[in-house]
């Protein structure tokens, strides 16, 4: 197997496999059903939890922000963050809102958080 080289398999509903195992395209993350907790990536490092924090209070209740940290320790995130509120429809006010928006160097993008990942359900 030449250097570089990632087996896939044929696109099942849209999106690619690999090693059987269904990856979701663009579009299906940006249609995904709302959910009270967000996915934000392109979260670049100077992006702290006080920053997501004022970003997105306006919107309504957050109960938790993580900004998941790479296990190298080097004390960096891994480039994507989770905002949870109270309810849907603060999340939902916060995505159309602030999705394409700058925050840091980069403009972020927004997903609703899938319903069974993580304790954020």
């Amino acid at each position: 197997m030449p250097y570089g080289y990632l087996p896939t398999r044929p696109p099942q509903s849209g999106g690619r496999a690999y090693g059987g195992k269904k990856i979701e395209d663009q579009d299906e993350r940006q249609n995904r059903e709302p959910h009270r907790a967000l996915f934000l990536f392109y979260v670049t490092q100077e992006v702290t939890e006080q920053m997501l924090l004022e970003a997105f209070a306006p919107f309504g209740e957050i109960l938790e922000t993580t900004i998941p940290k790479k296990s190298d320790n080097s004390g960096e995130h891994k480039g994507y963050a989770f905002v949870t509120y109270r309810t849907v429809e603060s999340a939902i006010e916060a995505r159309n809102h602030l999705n394409g928006v700058k925050l840091g160097s980069k403009n972020i993008r927004i997903t609703f958080q899938k319903q069974n990942f993580g304790a954020n359900k």
